[in-house]
């Protein structure tokens, strides 16, 4: 009988084990997610940018050529 209560809470600590680390690479996972996000926001926004500064200077040139639309 004390044989099965140690076992059991053998067991119940290897499980405690077993969720801690599945719950750190869950956040170790969540974070890389993050990160990927974070710079993929920041690529699109300096993409964005850019595209707003090229079409800028068409405007530009357009004006100092004097075309309309």
């Amino acid at each position: 009988m004390a044989d099965d209560l140690f076992a059991h809470a053998d067991l119940v600590e290897a499980q405690k084990a077993i969720d801690a680390a599945q719950r750190a690479r869950e956040e170790a996972v969540q974070a890389v997610i993050k990160r990927r996000r974070a710079k993929t926001l920041a690529l699109e926004t300096a993409l964005v940018r850019a595209t707003h500064a090229e079409l800028a200077a068409y405007v530009a040139a357009r004006k100092r050529l004097g075309v309309e639309h």
